[in-house]
């Protein structure tokens, strides 16, 4: 028998917790900050039982220690946090029983054996929604455009779910209105969802709400060259502001990805545009290079300091002020880090053209006209 449990953090962490017998049949109980709260079951083949005992024992689970509990250091000292999610798991086999809590610091092999448990029994059903749990309900005359629905898709764009997006739309759901003042394109993440969004008729320029970034800020924040190509395709403008004045470029250049500097100047983007402080997209570049060199000279608990940053700045750096001065050294340089960068390539490029959306598995309550998009030569940004 396998058991998962999660528990709630300070905010909205999603507290359950599964158990899934020899048989395959698996229970949820649904506590708090779940779509589905309560008891629900379902049943998964014996093989993948078997093949969640098989990563139990590849991990060498019995021989954990029995909880993770603090931060263990260099020196031998040790260092609390608080406010985190809990994940508690239990293992019964050949006669043996173990439980370990996980709040933090446990192996990786541990957290990643925990997220597949999750996939295995496709717990997302209940957390928050599948596609296929989208298509059953709008077979059933769930409204899509209702507010269990638009929070439902509000959370599936941000967190980049692009199969259940596109079952919403499939579905009829209405992309082009706000929630709550919201743009989807605001939160989205990934290419396929900005993708599917688009093509369903989201604005790409439509006006910010709740103090967010336009959305093509967002995707340069983001780091998503690919996002951004399809924004710019689709006729966002390169040059819109934050309402702190901040531009797209400004965001990539923070970003240090010059994949997106490179795009964004290639599609006009200027940068000699000053933000509400007067700092340009090199001011930037350069302040975001001395936060990530400062993190990598004194770590926090939760540091990731980027890889080879300084000669991603650089590469930035470079763009940034050839392009400010105006001179030809702008289209060389473009075309040499092209052909010399290895680390920003573009991980899903828009070379086939129109995106397919899924049939619709339910009349639509909103129609909207898809926006088509053409291909793009992504290898000339691809760094």
């Amino acid at each position: 028998m396998v058991t998962l449990e999660r528990t709630t953090c300070f905010g909205t962490c999603p507290s359950y917790k599964l158990t899934i017998l020899g048989d395959g049949t698996v229970n949820f109980e649904g506590r708090e900050f779940v779509r589905i709260k309560g008891k629900a079951q379902s049943k998964i083949d014996p093989a993948s039982v078997e093949s969640l005992v098989k990563e139990f024992n590849d991990i060498d689970y019995f021989a954990l220690e029995d909880e993770y509990i603090t931060i263990k250091n260099a020196d031998g000292s040790e260092t609390s946090v608080t406010d985190l999610p809990t994940t508690i798991t239990t293992f019964t086999f050949a006669g043996k029983q173990k439980k370990v809590i996980d709040y933090i610091g446990a192996p990786k092999r541990l957290v990643e054996l925990e997220d597949d448990i999750d996939k295995v029994v496709n717990s997302k059903r209940w957390v928050s929604i599948d596609a296929e749990t989208v298509r059953e309900k709008c077979r059933h005359g769930w409204d899509v455009n209702g507010k269990e629905g638009r929070e439902l898709l509000v959370h599936a764009s941000r967190a980049g779910d692009a199969d259940v997006v596109r079952a919403f739309i499939a579905g009829g759901a209405n992309v082009k209105k706000p929630v709550d003042g919201i743009s989807l394109l605001q939160v989205a993440r990934g290419k396929e969802v900005f993708e599917a969004l688009i093509s369903a008729g989201a604005d790409v320029n439509g006006k910010p709400g709740n103090n967010l970034y336009p959305p093509i800020l967002w995707a340069a924040e983001l780091g998503e060259t690919d996002s951004l190509a399809i924004l710019i395709k689709a006729g966002a403008k390169v040059n819109s502001k934050s309402s702190e004045g901040a531009t797209a470029l400004m965001m990539a250049a923070g970003s240090g990805v010059p994949a997106s500097v490179r795009l964004l100047l290639s599609a006009g983007a200027d940068p000699a545009q000053k933000d509400k402080d007067g700092e340009t997209a090199l001011d930037y570049a350069r302040h975001a290079e001395q936060r990530i060199a400062d993190e990598e000279a004194h770590p926090g608990l939760f540091s990731s300091p980027m890889q080879e940053f300084r000669a991603k700045f650089e590469e930035i750096k470079k763009l940034l002020t050839a392009s400010q001065q105006g001179t030809r050294q702008t289209e060389t340089i473009l075309e040499s880090s092209s052909n010399t960068s290895h680390n920003n390539q573009l991980t899903s490029p828009l070379l086939d053209g129109t995106p397919h959306l899924s049939q619709r598995t339910c009349p639509p309550k909103h129609t909207s006209t898809p926006v088509a998009l053409t291909p793009l030569n992504a290898a000339t940004y691809s760094s």
